[in-house]
This record gives C-alpha cells, structure tokens and sequence, in this order.
C-alpha cells in the first residue's frame, strides 16, 4: 500500500482504463444482446435504463463501498492493483 501511495498515477491510469474497458465492453455486450431480443418500444428506453444502471452499479456503489471499507479492501487489492500496473 505505501509503494501505491508513494507513485500513485501508474495504478490510478490502470483502474481507470480497466474501469473504462469493462463499461464499454459490458455495455456493447448488453447492447447487443438487448438489440436482437428486445421488442422495438422498450428498445428506445433501453440505453437510459442501462445508463442508469451503469451509473449506479459501477461508479457510485463500488466508491461508497470503497469509502466505507477502504482498509480491507486496500489490503486485499493492493497485489493485484501492483501486478496489473506492471502489465
């Protein structure tokens, strides 16, 4: 944890393309699916349902969670954040 705190922009840059490649992929993925299963009238609400749901479940939850449980989750992360920087 202190070698993250010390040079933090490598595993910041590295949450944040992971962050943002899984969003677009998951959200191409679903999209997709959506398209060729959907009826054409809720086709039109689909993208702000699943905006919506991105919004909430990716950004907001993970970083309320990460607020409250910041020490275990650091120290459960910390190997994985490090070796995916390294990547």
């Amino acid at each position: 944890v202190c070698k993250i705190r010390e040079n933090p922009a490598r595993p910041i840059s590295t949450i944040v393309i992971l962050n943002n490649l899984a969003n677009i992929a998951g959200t191409y993925f679903i999209a997709a699916l959506a398209s060729s299963r959907l009826d054409p009238s809720v086709q039109t609400w689909f993208p702000f349902v699943l905006t919506t749901a991105i919004i909430v479940l990716s950004e907001i939850l993970p970083k309320t969670i990460g607020q409250r449980f910041c020490v275990p989750i650091s120290l459960l992360s910390v190997r994985p954040l490090l070796l995916m920087s390294l990547v």
